[in-house]
């Protein structure tokens, strides 16, 4: 996606019945350069996987390409 930098991300997340880790590739408009930017990736993936807000938290992250 031309003007989207490329992210691969691990997480942790917490809901109802478990708890859990996995990872997602997304694209975010601008590049990453402090927790604000974080915590909107947190909140967007969040969203994405309908999880109640604030239980998911970012481990790490890589820019691709």
């Amino acid at each position: 996606m031309k003007g989207y930098n490329k992210y691969f991300i691990s997480y942790t997340f917490l809901n109802q019945n478990s708890t859990g880790f996995g990872n997602i590739e997304t694209y975010y408009d601008k590049e990453i350069k402090g927790m604000d930017d974080i915590n909107t990736i947190s909140r967007k993936i969040e969203e994405d996987l309908k999880l109640p807000n604030k239980t998911l938290v970012i481990l790490n992250f890589i820019k691709l390409d």
